[in-house]
């Protein structure tokens, strides 16, 4: 009798397998069986590749492979087993037939012929694919403008040779430069794309190389993915990447400064200062990726408010700020407006600093910048009356114009819960200063005097602390002003209304304002005392800060 192992199945093209022969004398008798031979009949698809020694294949034929095992005598209940290894090298059905024979009579001939059929399917190739950075990585790390290569192995791990289709992808900030392969490889390039097709041997290898230039900052992928015609039993291994990071060789400048500052800074003032980050241009244009710019402020400063630009990402707090932009194109520009409060006396400072990702300083000192803002006390309110005789009325006391002493000076400030009641009188020099509320809503001021015949009082009330919006009603005068001084010194006259009334908006740079009154009395027509006096006369300034306002506001813009 004679038996296989793999007597039926699917087997795949190019994938070896092996076929177990037992021969067996069955017989009851004890006669053994003379010459027993064993003949494989291999379908025409298959090829043999080994077998035990004594089987010898047969001639040649187009339709099967024959091999005849001869075995001698076989003693009853012995057997003997052949092993063949065989390669499926074509596709379709396939029937082996496996014959016994001897020439002692076998009663028995059913079990002298085993068939085994078999469907050869198509191949199970496993193709894999390797990618690397050939070439070392230069010390400095890799740089706008380097070119880089890319090594691409494609093995076919089989033992049928097959063709495939190769893509290699490469990052935006990549430009292929060349290709190159071995074999029968045949590229064609397509944007940041490389299509390759080629066969490949059985157990073969095959190899690119790719030469690209690094064109943009940040990390760069390429990636590989290899496709056979036929399946392909571990994919896993089909694709493959190669990694680099590449940066920008430029120069961020930072800057910080007040663009609008005029005088002194005091406390209480909230400050408008402008944070600038500028990429400078450069002969090849380049990306800044990840753009901060940080600010930190010492204790005597507080952050109040950041104008954000529509594609920058702040975060703020009291003390630090960091803004972000994804991208900065060299020869551009952002700038983040930042409002501080001045809240301590001293010497404070904004420091700034710049910083990007994926890219090499060629400047170091320029990207960071300190500003540093010196805070003073808040003045203290005061007022200032000045009283001369106007004797060409041009309003100044110019010399031979004498001054007014012993006018009397009643002075209120009121801040709306408080009262504060000042007495007194001009000195020889025409002159009094007297002290106000921190934070006054109204002063009044009061001038008492009696005028001689053919003078003109001029009574000037000068108020070092303005508030932007405000009035004024100055009674008891026969005109009157005010004068406005600004920070950088220059001077804005408004004068009275015909109700002897002054109106301001928006002084927000006033220093010091001068409110005057001045009289023209009538000639003397007769007088009681006989010494040419006149009737005693009072002039009153009434100075109101409106919308809520106080005379002096700590919250002005500077």
């Amino acid at each position: 009798s004679v038996q296989s192992t793999a007597a039926d199945g699917e087997i795949h093209r190019g994938a070896p397998f092996a076929y177990v022969v037992d021969v067996t004398n069955v017989s009851s008798a004890t006669v053994a069986a003379v010459d027993a031979t064993l003949t494989v009949i291999l379908d025409r698809y298959l090829a043999l590749q080994n077998s035990d020694d004594e089987c010898t294949v047969q001639p040649p034929s187009i339709l099967d492979t024959r091999l005849l095992c001869a075995f001698g005598s076989l003693a009853p209940g012995a057997s003997r087993r052949v092993q063949l290894s065989v390669l499926p090298e074509n596709e379709g059905s396939v029937t082996n037939q496996f014959v016994v024979d001897t020439t002692t009579l076998d009663p028995i001939t059913v079990n002298d012929n085993n068939f085994s059929k078999i469907e050869v399917l198509p191949p199970l190739i496993d193709l894999a694919v390797h990618q690397r950075i050939a070439g070392a990585v230069p010390a400095r790390g890799w740089e706008m403008g380097d070119q880089v290569q890319f090594q691409v192995t494609v093995e076919n791990q089989s033992g049928v040779s097959t063709n495939f289709s190769l893509v290699e992808t490469l990052a935006p900030g990549l430009v292929i430069k060349s290709v190159e392969g071995n074999g029968t490889l045949s590229c064609v390039v397509s944007g940041q794309q490389i299509f390759c097709e080629s066969g490949i041997a059985a157990g073969g290898t095959l190899m690119y190389t790719i030469v690209a230039e690094i064109v943009q900052p940040g990390d760069h992928i390429t990636t590989a993915v290899v496709t056979g015609t036929h399946p392909d039993p571990d994919e896993r291994n089909n694709r493959a990447t190669a990694q680099l990071a590449a940066r920008a060789v430029g120069d961020l400048r930072v800057s910080i400064d007040i663009p609008d500052q005029q005088g002194v800074i005091y406390v209480g003032d909230v400050i408008r200062s402008v944070l600038t980050v500028e990429a400078v241009r450069t002969t090849v244009p380049i990306t800044f990726a990840e753009v901060t710019a940080t600010a930190s402020v010492t204790n005597g400063l507080k952050i109040l408010h950041a104008e954000t630009p529509v594609d920058v990402q702040c975060l703020r707090s009291e003390r630090t700020l960091a803004c972000t932009k994804s991208t900065l194109q060299s020869g551009t520009s952002f700038t983040i407006p930042i409002l501080l409060y001045a809240e301590r006396a001293g010497l404070g400072s904004e420091d700034t600093l710049a910083v990007g990702h994926f890219y090499r300083e060629t400047t170091p000192g320029d990207n960071r910048a300190l500003l540093l803002i010196e805070i003073a006390e808040p003045p203290l309110p005061w007022i200032y009356v000045h009283t001369f005789d106007d004797r060409n009325g041009n309003g100044l006391q110019d010399p031979g114009e004498p001054a007014l002493p012993a006018v009397k000076i009643d002075t209120t400030s009121s801040d709306g819960q408080e009262d504060k009641v000042e007495q007194g009188a001009t000195d020889r020099g025409g002159l009094l200063k007297q002290p106000l509320l921190d934070e006054p809503s109204r002063i009044q001021v009061t001038a008492k005097l009696t005028p001689t015949q053919g003078i003109t009082p001029v009574i000037s009330v000068k108020l070092n602390a303005v508030p932007p919006t405000g009035q004024a009603t100055i009674s008891g005068g026969n005109a009157c002003g005010m004068t406005v001084v600004e920070n950088d010194g220059t001077a804005t006259t408004l004068p009275c209304s015909a109700e002897n009334q002054i109106a301001w908006v928006n002084q927000v740079n006033a220093a010091v304002a001068d409110f005057a009154a001045r009289l023209f009395a009538p000639p003397l027509q007769a007088a009681a005392t006989n010494r040419g006096q006149l009737e005693p006369v009072a002039v009153t300034f009434v100075i109101d800060a409106v919308e809520n306002q106080s005379i002096y506001l700590p919250l002005v813009i500077k």
